[in-house]
Formats: C-alpha cells, structure tokens, sequence
C-alpha cells in the first residue's frame, strides 16, 4: 500500500510538473516562434522584393541597351500583327531607361521636361529604388506589385522626343497648347527587341473646362475664376498625348 501511494504521488508529481511547463513555458516558445516566423516573413518580404526589383532593372539596362537612335529624318518602321487589338503595352520614355545604368540607377530630375508623366508602375520602382538598392527602405507590398505588374506585360512603348512643349495659361481665357512631336517604339519587354516605331504629334484639346464649374480657356471661353484650371491642362494634354499615341501604335501593328 505504501508502494502504491509513494506511486501515485510519484506520478501525480509528474503530471503537475508537466502542467507546470505547459503553464510557464509554452507561451514562451509560442512567443519565441512567433518572433521567429515573422522575421522569416520580413525577409521573404525583402527577398522578394528585391528580387522582383532587380529583373525589372535588368530588364530596362536591356531595352536601354537595345534602343535605335531616331531622328528627325528616320523612317517609320512597321511591325504587323495578326491582331493587332491584342496589343497591350506599357508606356515609358528614353530619359526612363536612361536612369538604368550599367553603374547602378542614376535618377533624372529633368525627366518630364520631354514629356508628360508616364506609367505610375515605373515611377513606384524608381521612387523606391532610387531612393535606396536596399529592400529595407521601400514600401515592399507596393513596390512587388508593381514590379509583378511590369514583368506581366509583353510589350513596352518607349516614347522618343523631337519637339515637346508643355500647355501653358497665357491669362484668365487663353492657354498655349501642349505639343508633342516625336517617336513611339514597340519593344518586345522580355528581350528588348525593337519590334517597329512610328512618329505622331499630340496636341492639347481646343477648349478645356473646368468640370465643377463649367468654364474653361480656349477660343471660345469666358475667363476662369475657379481653382484647379492648370491641372485639368496638364491632364487634358496627357489624355490626347496617349490617344494620339495609341492610335500611332494601332496603324503601327495594323495586318497589312
């Protein structure tokens, strides 16, 4: 009998003691491992990131790299497709791919002075990578979706300069328009390829408006007095420099 209750307590000893464990230790291994998983979980972040980074890079040294050296006197060169509706691409510029050195990124503080604002997608890399090579300063979730977004497309159209001129308020009714002579260049994005290139112009619409309310400069407008005029002309130029270049690319690719 004295054996069997010096067991008992024996086990009974064993089991409080496991209790006690479960009690004071296991939240801290939970802790430990919680702490654990979400370093693992930032650094996948940052390798991730990082590695998306760095093909979109690679990528853009190529194109850079591969570009023709258009003038005024160049000729457009065609490059049909079967449909040529299926034809998505993403716009960028030279003075973009000038920024993808072979040395690292070099960031131009000129870059919208041959042009509009282009692809928001880019300008994410850029603001993140040329601000820092290092993962750890970058907006991480934004910068992998839009580096995924890039890689997705299959084409890029680089826009090549001749003459720009930004749109202008002369005084409260009139504006000079935004103007834009130059090339568009397909590229095929995962070689870099030149596919085919066109020239176009784009001009600002004739009247703009102010949408909340309703007046605008132009031939016909009476004179502003509400806010945000000098936007909406900038916005209006970059709508018609994209229509008119889509519509380049379309005539570019069109089936013979």
């Amino acid at each position: 009998m004295k054996k069997f209750l010096v067991g008992c307590l024996v086990v009974f000893a064993g089991l409080f003691g496991v209790l006690i464990l479960v009690i004071y230790f296991t939240p801290q291994e939970e802790k430990d491992q919680a702490a654990k998983d979400r370093v693992n979980r930032l650094q996948a972040e940052k390798d991730t990131a990082a590695w998306l980074v760095t093909k979109v890079v690679d990528r853009m040294k190529v194109v850079r790299s591969k570009l023709p050296t258009l003038t005024a006197t160049s000729a457009s060169k065609k490059c049909p497709f079967m449909d040529s509706t299926a034809v998505q691409y993403l716009y960028t510029s030279v003075k973009e791919m000038n920024q993808y050195q072979e040395n690292g990124f070099v960031r131009d503080s000129t870059l919208y002075s041959d042009g509009p604002p282009h692809s928001r997608i880019l300008q994410i890399i850029y603001d993140n990578y040329g601000k820092s090579v290092s993962p750890e300063e970058w907006d991480r979730a934004e910068v992998s979706i839009a580096a995924r977004r890039i890689l997705a497309f299959k084409y890029l159209g680089v826009y090549v300069p001749l003459v720009y001129e930004a749109p202008k308020i002369v005084d409260d009714k009139k504006f000079d328009s935004g103007y834009f002579d130059g090339w568009i260049i397909l590229v095929e994005a995962s070689t870099g390829k030149p596919l085919g290139h066109i020239r176009f112009e784009a001009f600002s619409s004739e009247k703009i408006e102010n949408s909340r309310i309703k007046v605008g400069v132009g031939p016909l407008s009476v004179p502003i007095t509400g806010e945000g005029i000098d936007q909406k002309m900038r916005e209006d130029f970059r709508d018609r420099f994209f229509e008119a270049s889509d519509a380049a690319v379309k005539d570019m690719v069109r089936p013979l």
